[in-house]
């Protein structure tokens, strides 16, 4: 264990893992590979440990849910996905079905509806492992209110092709062609 200092947050740890989890799929030595679960093994470990040493934001949960399920993948450990399901029903909590979004606040009595794009990830990223890798297909209706709130109503993306945006689907991303400038905007994210 580290020194107090030293110790990783639990979104830290969790993007920790997650890197962790992706150097074990692309390790070809037997003995790399090894120590490389043992790693994902102790760190996502750690991750449970401090995810229930109190209330966590829902993007703090979301990077931890990603890194429960590409640890259980890496590992087999079934009850790293059962702790990823755990935290998704304590995120859900903080759903808002009217708005498609999720609350960020971390039980400060303020609702938190503004997203940065690393938090947007963060979500995606929850919805994404607990979709495929999970396979929770009952979550992809969800998964695509939050999405169209989230990221294309809100214009965090400018451009879109076939089913994200302009003529393909009729919601406000305009396709590149009609985005802007003589050819065009390609299909990117903009600021918070």
């Amino acid at each position: 264990r580290n020194p107090t200092w030293l110790r990783l947050s639990p979104a830290e740890n969790a993007l920790f893992v997650q890197a962790l989890s992706s150097y074990s799929s692309t390790v070809s030595s037997a003995a790399l590979l090894e120590k490389a679960v043992d790693m994902i093994h102790s760190h996502t470990n750690m991750l449970v440990e401090q995810l229930s040493e109190g209330s966590h934001s829902a993007d703090t949960q979301a990077r931890a849910i990603r890194a429960l399920i590409n640890a259980q993948w890496s590992t087999g450990d079934e009850s790293f996905r059962n702790e990823a399901l755990h935290q998704w029903r304590l995120m859900q909590r903080k759903w808002n079905a009217n708005f498609a979004l999720v609350d960020l606040s971390a039980d400060s009595g303020q609702t938190r509806y503004e997203y940065t794009t690393t938090e947007i990830g963060d979500l995606v990223g929850a919805f994404s492992a607990l979709i495929y890798g999970a396979a929770m297909d009952e979550l992809q209706a969800q998964f695509a209110a939050f999405f169209q709130e989230a990221v294309k109503r809100s214009r965090l993306m400018n451009s879109g092709l076939d089913q994200s945006g302009g003529a393909f689907d009729n919601d406000e991303v305009p396709g590149p062609d009609d985005a802007g400038g003589p050819f065009g905007t390609a299909p990117v994210f903009t600021g918070k």
